[in-house]
């Protein structure tokens, strides 16, 4: 019997430790595109046996690697950024759980840079996939005029099983849509922009050792943690060609809201590295853009993520009237 795209489904849960799978507090996403598979290197023998022919190759490393997509409502935002950074409080304050997320100076574990993930993907049969010890390797968010507000999620993990399915229950909750976006430039709101991509790379990598398995031993960092922000906007005055000629940083605050449900991103150093305003077509002037997040001093941060909302679904950290922060040192590293 065929089975179909549309049956399918995802379910997310944050683990505790690393090497196995949780289930416990499990929530679904509505997903667009997975891509989630496992990945086999191969080691081919060069040794000489007398003849013409290629001989055998063998299983070598063994990881897992893919990404997800989904609209942008509040918990999936939330889940996206919480898999790229992490998790470091908790504190209840005027009626508001409030989370702290971001790149500490201390891994989430010996094993994890980033507190791992479990994700359930079923194809439409009894039997799911279920990945484990997965880290976010990359997000873009991307809002354009007319569309859903979309997450792109690269990840990268250690390895999966197949067992018995469970069962997915969504939240009642919408996507957000661009017209339920704002932008602003250092405290100014700016009503000009056509298209926006915020997007976070981690640069995680799989690392093995000399034991008796031949998938990850970790998942480290190679890199610092990249933010980087492009889009285009109308142009009404030259302030973004100054910006980008005077190489000054800038405070940039992106605003989701529908409703009581409120999300903000704000990066409080924002540098143009690239702009461009082409003469092109019979219309007006438009300004291609790509800025780059910095470390900034007064704020101790690189971006905060803030998220309100009513939503009580999922694990134990996403619960009423939840704020999310990603804060960053001048190490790029995380906070603990």
């Amino acid at each position: 019997m065929s089975r179909y795209t549309t049956k399918g489904f995802a379910n997310f849960s944050f683990q505790n430790t690393w090497g196995g799978i949780d289930t416990t507090s499990s929530f679904a996403l509505p997903i667009i595109e997975e891509s989630l598979t496992e990945k086999i290197d191969r080691i081919q023998v060069k040794s000489k046996y007398s003849r013409f022919s290629k001989s055998k190759s063998l299983q070598g490393k063994r990881f897992i690697e893919g990404a997800i997509s989904f609209n942008g409502g509040p918990l999936g935002i939330v889940t996206a950024f919480k898999t790229m950074f992490d998790q470091q409080a908790n504190v209840w304050s005027g009626g508001l759980h409030k989370y702290t997320l971001g790149v500490h100076s201390v891994d989430y574990s010996a094993f994890a840079s980033t507190q791992p993930l479990t994700i359930e993907v079923n194809k439409d049969e009894n039997d799911s996939y279920f990945f484990q010890d997965l880290q976010g390797q990359s997000l873009n968010l991307g809002i354009a005029t007319g569309e859903l507000v979309k997450c792109d999620l690269g990840l990268i993990g250690r390895n999966y099983v197949k067992a018995s399915k469970t069962s997915a229950t969504f939240a009642s909750e919408d996507s957000f849509k661009w017209d339920q976006c704002s932008v602003s430039l250092d405290g100014v709101a700016n009503p000009d922009f056509l298209n926006l991509n915020i997007n976070v790379t981690n640069n995680l990598e799989a690392r093995y050792t000399l034991q008796t398995t031949n998938t990850p031993h970790k998942i480290k960092r190679t890199e610092e943690v990249g933010f980087a922000i492009d889009g285009t906007v109308i142009v009404q005055s030259n302030s973004l060609w100054t910006q980008f000629t005077s190489q000054l940083e800038h405070q940039l605050i992106v605003s989701f809201e529908s409703g009581i449900d409120k999300i903000e991103i704000d990066i409080p150093s924002l540098r143009l590295i690239d702009y461009s305003e082409p003469t092109q077509g019979g219309g007006v002037y438009e300004g291609n853009f790509i800025g780059e997040a910095f470390y900034n001093q007064g704020s101790n941060s690189i971006g905060t993520i803030t998220t309100v909302t009513s939503y009580l679904v999922g694990p134990a950290w996403f619960t009423l009237n939840d704020s999310y922060y990603g804060l960053l040192d001048q190490d790029y590293n995380f906070l603990k």
